[in-house]
């Protein structure tokens, strides 16, 4: 719905100003707005809210940053199981072999 079809609903009905719609798009108050309404409603309709945009980026890098630990620690957690699962390969191995050094000496 554009800016200019979002109308306040009280007491007395009545359309947002261009003020208004300047601060719900984080405009600071000093920002200077066209003298034209129908141009300053257009301006404020296009804009992108920086506060919004800044919002949803920090959000998604806490998300980006959660999944990188999580996965760093999946990955931490895989090399230790590999390694323990390699070394106790490498203890039956040589458990292995001095059981058939000792088969071997037995004949």
């Amino acid at each position: 719905m554009a800016i200019t079809q979002t109308s306040i609903i009280g007491k007395r009905r009545r359309r947002i100003t261009p003020r208004e719609a300047a601060r719900l798009q984080s405009f600071p108050d000093d920002f200077k707005i066209h003298n034209d309404s129908r141009v300053a409603y257009k301006q404020f309709g296009n804009a992108v809210n920086v506060e919004v945009v800044k919002y949803l980026a920090s959000e998604l890098l806490k998300i980006n940053y959660n999944a990188k630990l999580k996965m760093e620690k999946i990955q931490k957690e895989s090399f230790i199981t590999t390694e323990l699962s390699q070394q106790n390969h490498l203890s039956c191995l040589t458990m292995s072999s001095c059981l058939n050094v000792i088969k071997v000496g037995a004949r």
